[in-house]
């Protein structure tokens, strides 16, 4: 996985929030303020990306979980379960996290 990795809103192109952990199913992120759970969000990965020679970006639809004060910062920490993912970006964010 890339060392840094920006996740950004589809639709404002707004940046959530760094990526901090990523699985299959879900990832958590950092960012400069909280974000309310249940919050659904379309999001982008910014930056090169497995299998993206065609230029596209990788997208999905996901849900906030969680959302509290860091331990180790002054950012928020939030976690979110990804809903909904094409089976091309799925296979994509699998080569993302080396499965």
């Amino acid at each position: 996985m890339p060392a840094t990795i920006h996740l950004i809103d589809a639709y404002t192109e707004e940046r959530i929030g760094t990526l901090v952990n990523l699985s299959a199913h879900g990832f958590m992120l950092l960012r400069d303020s909280p974000i309310e759970p249940n919050r659904v969000l379309t999001l982008m990965v910014e930056g090169p990306l497995p299998g993206g020679q065609d230029g596209s970006p990788l997208v999905f639809q996901a849900c906030c979980i969680w959302c509290q004060r860091s331990s180790f910062s002054s950012e928020y920490g939030a976690g979110f379960e990804i809903r909904e993912i094409s089976p091309y970006d799925r296979y994509r964010l699998s080569q993302l996290i080396g499965r």
